[in-house]
């Protein structure tokens, strides 16, 4: 049994070597033209209190903050959302059920922060997506359904990169490929030793600027972003470590020893945000297991559009996911502790 898994990591090894875990695709080795470490940011006094969790958060048309999370109560609505300018509480949408405007499993598809609607996928409801309009579902006390998008049960990932683009990520003929679909048709197969049970072990989160008509996919176990051209039908990667060559390797450990083994693996990024000017990467390199201690160190590193890494930021807090409001230029923290605070970029970040 051992000789064959020996042969197995030897097959792979050799067939994947010195390639990328897309076809085709060129990696770029870059480095920050900045660096800055900025104290600790300012805690942001939001009613918390009505949740138990916050599991996710989203900035919506410039200036609203909306955080998602497990509220207190069967009553409680998974959405609360906030004025960046104020702070002042605007109120809860979308509550739990499935009747009418109502979701089992919401979750948030990461559009840049200056679309007007929040974009959200409910795991119970495969194939579909919404265009949810939040200061008309608070004021209506019902969820305002702009939109609704269909596409393949297959789809693991889905954006808009416009009114009428589309990017999936999907399994196709038991292979996987980045898929752009609407007013555009190109696609971008991911390399074929990835079987269609790894999937699990090159996730990523994805982020779109709907006015550029592209996409970024941010790689959770390697530590490199693929940028995705729908306008010109085409993909460029950047990578801020070497260890990006290291995909390969991440498949044969879960392979072999499962999915449990991939807690002693490093994760890089751990959440994303855009606007139409910048992508924010959230970025620690750390065992998964230990990405929420203290002490660790966190770093949220932006680019524009082109894959030039313009600014490296060493941030003080513990951080597990962020949003970026560019009206007041404010970067939104969810902490470790479950608080949430920003930081004022306003000396460092340019609006368009």
């Amino acid at each position: 049994m051992k000789s064959a898994i020996v042969l197995l990591l030897i097959i792979l090894a050799s067939s994947c070597a010195g390639e990328s875990y897309i076809e085709g695709a060129r990696v770029n080795y870059v480095q920050p033209k900045t660096e800055i470490v900025l104290e600790q940011g300012s805690r942001v006094s939001c009613k918390l209190a009505d949740f138990v969790n916050v599991y996710d958060l989203q900035v919506v048309s410039d200036s609203i903050l909306v955080l998602y999370g497990q509220g207190i109560g069967a009553d409680a609505p998974h959405f609360m959302a906030y004025s960046t300018m104020t702070l002042e509480c605007l109120g809860g949408f979308i509550y739990k059920g499935r009747g009418p405007g109502e979701m089992i499993s919401p979750r948030i598809v990461n559009v840049s922060a200056d679309e007007s609607y929040l974009y959200l996928k409910d795991a119970s409801v495969p194939g579909k997506s919404y265009a949810i309009d939040v200061l008309a579902s608070i004021s209506q006390e019902n969820t305002s359904i702009v939109r609704t998008f269909d596409y393949s049960d297959n789809t693991l990932e889905w954006v808009p990169l416009s009114q009428s683009t589309y990017l999936s990520m999907c399994r196709t003929d038991k292979h996987f490929v980045y898929d752009i679909s609407g007013d555009a048709d190109a696609s971008f197969k991911v390399n074929d030793c990835v079987r269609e049970d790894d999937a699990f072990y090159l996730s990523n989160i994805i982020v779109s600027s709907i006015k550029r008509n592209m996409a970024a996919v941010v790689m959770c176990m390697l530590p490199q972003i693929d940028l995705i051209d729908a306008h010109n039908q085409k993909l460029s990667s950047v990578a801020t470590n070497r260890n990006y060559k290291n995909w390969k390797s991440i498949i044969e450990t879960g392979r072999v020893k499962g999915p449990q083994a991939l807690m002693n693996e490093n994760q890089y990024y751990l959440s994303a945000a855009s606007t139409e000017d910048y992508i924010f990467a959230l970025y620690k390199d750390a065992p998964v297991s230990e990405l929420g201690n203290s002490g660790i160190d966190t770093f949220v590193q932006i680019f524009d559009w082109s894959g030039n890494y313009i600014i490296k930021l060493q941030l003080k807090d513990s951080i597990l996911d962020i949003a970026y409001a560019p009206d007041g230029q404010y970067l939104y923290c969810l902490t470790a502790d479950n608080g949430i605070i920003r930081y004022d970029l306003t000396k460092y970040l340019y609006r368009s």
